[in-house]
């Protein structure tokens, strides 16, 4: 089974501005809610409140309608429409990696990713363990989407910007997606 597979792409620009918009308007997340996002700041859209229900996010998800059909398209991969639809991540210079983790997939099945900026390595690990070592690396710039079993696969992101993560419907067979053809 593969652990990711990378397309090319142009993403629209109004991806850029409706995350930047929605960085000034929202706070993020707040801190350590997930082992992978650590103390970095992580933004969802919609925004979620207690017991993670959905918040009103100013327009912010109806803005994003056609990236996600986009994104569905190329991919193959019918995005999560519940809770978030979308997630909006920094790295910078005191959060520039985030830690070897599986995610655990009470929300979506798998993960896209692509970045308004910066570039990013995402590793594949041999093992779900602090140290273990790199067995792959796939890089991501605002040229591609990597479509991640992030579900099965220990990995960890790398890198200086903003990484955007759309996560897959619930209904979605990793096996089946990522199955070597």
């Amino acid at each position: 089974m593969k652990w990711f597979k990378k397309f090319n792409v142009n993403m629209p620009s109004i991806l850029k501005s409706v995350c930047n918009n929605y960085i000034k308007a929202f706070d993020h997340e707040p801190l350590w809610v997930y082992k992978s996002v650590a103390d970095s700041k992580m933004w969802v859209i919609p925004p979620l409140g207690e017991n993670r229900v959905r918040l009103d996010d100013g327009g912010a998800s109806d803005s994003l309608t056609n990236i996600r059909s986009l994104v569905s398209d190329i991919t193959g991969l019918t995005l999560e429409e519940k809770t978030p639809i979308l997630a909006i991540w920094r790295f910078d210079k005191n959060f520039s990696k985030c830690p070897i983790h599986i995610d655990i997939g009470t929300e979506h099945t798998g993960s896209i990713v692509t970045c308004i900026s910066g570039n990013f390595d995402i590793h594949l690990h041999a093992k779900d363990e602090p140290d273990s070592h790199i067995i792959e690396t796939v890089s991501l710039d605002d040229s591609n989407l990597v479509a991640l079993n992030n579900t099965v696969f220990p990995h960890s992101v790398e890198g200086e910007g903003t990484l955007i993560v759309f996560g897959t419907d619930k209904r979605t067979n990793p096996e089946e997606y990522f199955r070597n053809v």
